[in-house]
């Protein structure tokens, strides 16, 4: 998610929808237990037994695609989810708090959460640990704090999907973090083309993957908790008019399924261009049409900056706009590339302050309710809402206003908590009674 769409507070598409007038890793106040030695496994502490009995089995195997569906040892499997972006590390989030989030996601009926983006910068006072502080050199304290969070996921019975690099950079470093490393490199757009910069990626990309889990054990690139991952968070160019990025996305998914052939893979995309005219140098067929490419991804918010209708639906968009938005990309994975889809963040904002607060949520609660209704029509095959909070020692949102607008807080949003459950209901069901004979 990008500072953008925060812009889109009057008029997102799920106001739209309704009807009506946009990585990070780092220290943490309480630092994950560290295991005695390498061969030895450090279970990660759970509270109280009693609190992990909403959870679903541990993760045992992977989430694969037949087709146009994910399936699971051979059924078809839907998704309920949320993003928690701080979940690869916020300063002010600590071990009890990741406990609380995978509480309360399972509670919501959510199976799949999406993390922030792997962070590549050099450390500062947001993010004290980073996956790469510079080009080749590893912090196995940032892959700790990952590590406690997928063990304890998988205790949950929660899957997680995980970007490889954020676009937008910013605290987590990212693609202008990638070009600011090199000399050979002048412009966002050379992170796709410059040898060193891909050089870089690749050769991060192999170490997250073979990464061994301190608490598991398990390598990444071997750990059913994980669902997917992507090439990165809402990858585009500056420069719309070539296909770079669409070279890069063959070269590096097949970098990714070289060292590891058990998970899927997804672009991590907005998915523009097709629909809308703007391409941003992406296209949602032909970038997703890539062989190694498992599943078809988009965001879906307006208006931001976006004019057009498409990915993102702007304010003169009529609903039947917005559903149409959502049904072509759905359908035109099914139909023409026969892959599934999955929304990766949509979202609509509130402010918690005011008078009219109570009032505020119900309408929310309302828009949601229309959304996962068009979710429902159009059969699509996961979705993660932008995002999970729980009440405790959140950061502010990453445009400054805390508690972040953005966010659904566990218990406290009552009215569109209970539409999330509602619609987790709707997948666990469409899961049992569309398994393969």
């Amino acid at each position: 998610m990008h500072r953008r769409k925060f812009l889109a507070a009057s008029g997102t598409c799920l106001s739209v929808l309704a009807g009506c007038a946009g990585d990070t890793d780092g220290g943490s106040e309480t630092t994950p237990p560290t295991s005695a030695t390498s061969t030895t496994r450090n279970t990660p502490q759970t509270e109280t037994a009693t609190e992990t009995t909403a959870a679903a089995a541990a993760p045992d195997s992977f989430v694969s695609r037949d087709g146009r569906h994910f399936t699971v040892d051979g059924e078809q499997f839907y998704f309920n989810g949320a993003n928690c972006n701080y979940l690869v590390g916020w300063p002010y989030f600590d071990t009890a708090e990741l406990e609380a989030v995978l509480r309360d996601a399972s509670k919501m009926g959510l199976s799949v959460l999406r993390t922030g983006s792997l962070v590549n910068r050099s450390p500062s006072y947001w993010w004290a640990y980073s996956h790469q502080s510079v080009p080749g050199q590893f912090d196995e304290k940032a892959f700790a704090k990952l590590d406690y969070v997928i063990a304890k996921a998988r205790e949950y019975g929660i899957r997680l999907v995980i970007p490889f690099v954020n676009a937008w950079g910013g605290r987590g470093g990212g693609v202008p973090q990638y070009v600011g490393w090199h000399v050979s490199a002048d412009t966002y757009d050379d992170f796709y083309t410059d040898w060193r910069c891909r050089h870089t990626y690749r050769k991060f990309i192999k170490h997250v993957l073979n990464h061994e889990n301190q608490y598991t054990n398990t390598k990444y690139k071997n750990d059913p908790t994980i669902m997917m991952w992507e090439l990165g968070n809402e990858l585009h160019l500056e420069n719309h008019d070539d296909e770079r990025l669409y070279k890069w996305i063959q070269d590096m998914a097949e970098h990714v399924k070289h060292f590891d052939s058990n998970h899927l893979l997804s672009t991590g995309a907005i998915g523009l261009g097709h629909y809308n005219g703007i391409e941003w140098g992406t296209d949602y067929l032909r970038d997703h049409s890539v062989d190694e490419i498992d599943a078809c991804s988009f965001h879906l918010y307006g208006p931001a900056e976006v004019t057009g209708k498409g990915a993102f639906c702007n304010p003169e968009s009529s609903r039947m706009d917005c559903q149409k938005s959502i049904q072509q990309h759905v359908q035109d994975a099914h139909n023409k590339l026969n892959k599934p889809a999955y929304i990766g963040e949509f979202g609509h904002p509130i402010h918690r302050t005011g008078d009219n607060v109570a009032k505020l949520k119900e309408s929310r609660a309302e828009k949601y309710d229309k959304f996962y209704t068009e979710l429902r029509k159009s059969d699509i095959d996961g979705a993660m809402f932008w995002q999970l909070h729980g009440v405790g020692k959140y950061p502010e949102d990453h445009y400054g206003e805390h508690p972040a607008p953005w966010a659904i807080r566990y218990p406290e949003d009552t009215a569109v908590v209970e539409r999330v459950k509602q619609y987790s209901s709707t997948v666990a069901e469409k899961s049992e009674t569309t398994s393969y004979a």
